[in-house]
């Protein structure tokens, strides 16, 4: 509640004030419960998709141990993140899975940590905005058609990396 003072008067009013709660802004599955590890899927539907996206390595109790797309044809990217510019992935997450970023023609750059070992298929497809991506030296496989119609990615450097798989 706060107090407005209008043409002399003062008057009591209420203003509605969008939270966005820590414990249910991600939706996630759970990978091993005994291991507590969960993959990251999406933004909760009531919040609204942000231009910057920080998925942390822990997440309510569980491990974020990687960052999963959606099989489903319909949409195959990460739920609710259609504003997304750019990603940042914290430190601890091992895998980008298959589609995960998938369509997002807004993003224009992420940032992987050093614990990334894989990069699933088709998991920046078609990112038509995406101009830049450090692979860190940790990749190891890099999935089918993983930057297919990444009309803006100028290059990707390979030159440090342990890749074993394209």
């Amino acid at each position: 509640n706060v107090q407005v003072t209008y043409n002399g008067k003062t008057y009591d009013a209420e203003v509605p004030i969008k939270w966005v709660m820590p414990s249910d802004y991600f939706t996630y599955t759970v990978l091993d419960s005994n291991a507590k590890t969960i993959a990251i899927t999406g933004i909760n539907t009531k919040y609204t998709s942000p231009e910057v996206l920080y998925i942390p390595s822990e997440y309510n109790g569980y491990k974020v141990v990687q960052v999963a797309g959606n099989t489903s044809s319909s949409s195959k990217k990460l739920a609710n993140i259609s504003n997304v510019k750019t990603v940042e992935i914290e430190e601890g997450i091992e895998k980008i899975g298959n589609y995960a970023f998938y369509g997002c023609s807004s993003l224009t750059s992420i940032d992987l940590p050093d614990s990334v070992t894989s990069i699933g298929d088709s998991a920046f497809q078609n990112c038509s905005s995406l101009t830049s991506i450090d692979l860190p030296d940790s990749v190891t496989r890099i999935g089918d058609n993983a930057f297919s119609g990444c009309s803006k990615l100028e290059s990707i450097d390979l030159s440090n990396t342990q890749i074993t798989s394209i």
